[in-house]
């Protein structure tokens, strides 16, 4: 097995480059776990937790190995950051979509961007919630290791600065709370994510929100393997994959009581027809079942708002 060599994103990795962790679930500690899917040819698999019911890899990239992949990474996907944002093809209907479930009866509101990367996402929101009268001033706070610029702003209502780590920010507010929390394509490259979820939930002020999305992909993975198609579950990037139970489950698991679900569906289509036109009209081909019935898994990606109500 020491021969043996990962290749993704065009990097090779040794398997002395990957630490297994199997005993345990990296998010909530459970012993209670079983193998729900392997990826063929490789020594790893995939481990559902029957406690918290999150799926997360058996193992995780060293240090030194994940720094590696993140930096191919950032520099494969600069310009289409800089001018789309990696996670999302169309930032300003994701937005919108985001602000949707929104409400705020202040009028200086403090956003909270985690991975964010130039603060797109948070910046089309945050002219959203002036135009509609919802905010007088937004300031966005974006955490994300990457040096990318934040984006142009020419607004005088809103403020936008970037820090290196989620530490740097939360003594700048009161309290560390902010108004709207967005995780959007980040927790599934956190291995040991518990941390981060205990910290961002107590980062959310009482009326305030959470905009988490995710991949959910397993099921999908686990169906077509069976005919002999594997889709690319993007490890050792993606270790996680979350469903809608993890995320029922999730405040709960985390004893936030107080957050209350908002929504908990399907996220929106990554890939817009314009950019990728095959990509958009199969994943809607697949997903469309699930309009019928709400237990069918093949949906790709899940997305969930809590509210912090601040009751027990």
């Amino acid at each position: 097995m020491s021969k043996f060599y990962y290749k993704t994103h065009n990097l090779e990795f040794d398997i002395s480059e990957f630490i297994e962790h199997t005993e345990e679930c990296p998010i909530c500690k459970c012993s209670d776990r079983t193998v729900t899917t392997r990826l063929s040819s490789t020594p790893f698999a995939y481990y559902h937790c029957n406690n918290c019911s999150g799926v997360s890899a058996s193992h995780y990239l060293t240090e030194a190995a994940s720094k590696r992949l993140f930096e191919s990474y950032y520099l494969k996907h600069k310009l289409h950051r800089e001018s789309q944002g990696v996670t999302h093809h169309n930032v300003a209907l994701l937005a919108a979509h985001i602000s949707s479930y929104l409400s705020f009866g202040k009028s200086h509101i403090y956003i909270l961007d985690f991975g964010g990367g130039s603060g797109l996402i948070s910046y089309e929101i945050a002219l959203i919630l002036l135009k509609k009268g919802m905010a007088q001033k937004v300031d966005i706070h974006i955490v994300d290791i990457n040096d990318e610029q934040v984006v142009a702003c020419d607004n005088d209502n809103i403020t936008i600065n970037k820090y290196a780590a989620l530490g740097d920010i939360l003594q700048l507010r009161e309290h560390g709370k902010y108004d709207l929390v967005i995780a959007s394509a980040v927790l599934e490259h956190v291995y040991f994510a518990h941390d981060l979820i205990a910290e961002l939930f107590r980062s959310i002020c009482i009326n305030g929100y959470i905009y988490i999305r995710t991949p959910y992909l397993i099921p999908l993975y686990k169906f077509l393997k069976r005919f002999g198609v594997e889709i690319d579950l993007q490890f050792p990037d993606h270790v996680h994959d979350f469903s809608k139970a993890f995320f029922e489950k999730l405040p709960g698991t985390m004893k936030c009581e107080s957050l209350e679900i908002i929504a908990s569906r399907p996220s929106l289509f990554e890939n817009s027809f314009r950019k990728h036109f095959m990509n958009a009209l199969i994943s809607r081909i697949i997903r469309f079942p699930y309009h019928f019935n709400h237990r069918y898994p093949f949906v790709g990606s899940w997305e969930v708002v809590y509210k912090n109500t601040g009751s027990a």
